[in-house]
């Protein structure tokens, strides 16, 4: 288990100039949700990458599964983790254009 430090230093190595003025900050509720165990933004993004990963690595078996005429709802879940991958990426490449934004105006 990383220490806090470790932990630290992992988040912030490519932004060291960022991690002198945020790093004592935290995301504001928007992004964090009401409580402690509200789902938000970051477990979202965990979760979906946590399936594409499994995925990936059974791809074949999923596929031949996938072409089976009875098969329909696996299919179903795989066009809705391919569409809430798409909304992440979107949503990343917005947040790329609000980070520009920022510096460019």
């Amino acid at each position: 288990m990383l220490t806090m430090e470790a932990f630290h230093e992992r988040r912030w190595k490519d932004y060291p100039h960022l991690d002198q003025l945020l790093s004592g900050n935290q995301p504001s509720i928007n992004w964090t949700g009401p409580t402690s165990v509200s789902s938000n933004i970051f477990n979202r993004v965990d979760d979906l990458l946590n399936v594409y990963a499994l995925v990936d690595d059974q791809h074949k078996e999923i596929r031949q599964q996938c072409f089976k005429a009875d098969d329909h709802g696996l299919r179903h879940d795989m066009e809705s983790l391919s569409k809430h991958l798409k909304m992440m990426s979107d949503f990343f490449n917005d947040a790329s254009d609000n980070v520009n934004k920022v510096i460019f105006g």
